[in-house]
C-alpha cells in the first residue's frame, strides 16, 4: 500500500462516521502502514495508549487490537469505534 491510498483509505474512513452514526476511537495499523504516516502523528492526548494521533483518531499497533472491541475492517484498514445515538 502507498501513502496516498492509505490517506484516502483514512479519509473514506473519516467520511463513514456521519453516514453510519458512529465515532472513531482507533485505527489499527501494522508498522509497514505506520511507517507511512508516523511523521504526522500528533502526540497521544488525553493519553489512551496509543503510539499517537492522526488526524485526531489514536493509532495503535495493529497486534495490540483487542478482538473484543468492536472493530471493523475497511480496504484492509482496521478501525474501532463507538456507536452514536441518533436522534430524529
Amino acid at each position: 500500500m502507498t501513502r496516498d491510498q492509505l490517506l484516502q483509505i483514512i479519509d473514506e474512513i473519516g467520511k463513514m462516521q456521519e453516514r453510519y452514526a458512529f465515532f472513531l476511537t482507533g485505527f489499527y495499523l501494522s508498522s509497514a502502514t505506520i511507517e507511512l504516516i508516523e511523521n504526522q502523528f500528533t502526540p497521544d492526548d488525553p493519553d489512551v495508549g496509543a503510539l499517537g494521533r492522526f488526524d485526531g483518531v489514536p493509532i495503535f499497533r495493529l497486534e495490540d487490537m483487542d478482538e473484543n472491541d468492536p472493530i471493523t475492517k475497511h480496504k484492509g484498514i482496521f478501525f474501532r469505534f463507538t456507536k452514536m445515538d441518533v436522534v430524529n
